[in-house]
């Protein structure tokens, strides 16, 4: 949910409406305003672990 924030939040390239909850599915991609830095979630199954 964007808490109404000024710069908004993006889910997959779209601005999602403020105050309003969003259900989030496996390789959603998120941004916060203007900034570049996108966060892709990911199921833990799907990360691999380093050994």
């Amino acid at each position: 949910m964007d808490l109404e924030s000024v710069n908004g939040t993006i889910l997959n390239k779209e601005r999602i409406e403020a105050a309003r909850f969003i259900e989030l599915r496996e390789k959603d991609c998120l941004s916060f305003g203007q900034s570049s830095r996108e966060y892709v979630l990911l199921h833990e199954g799907l990360v691999s672990e380093k050994k």
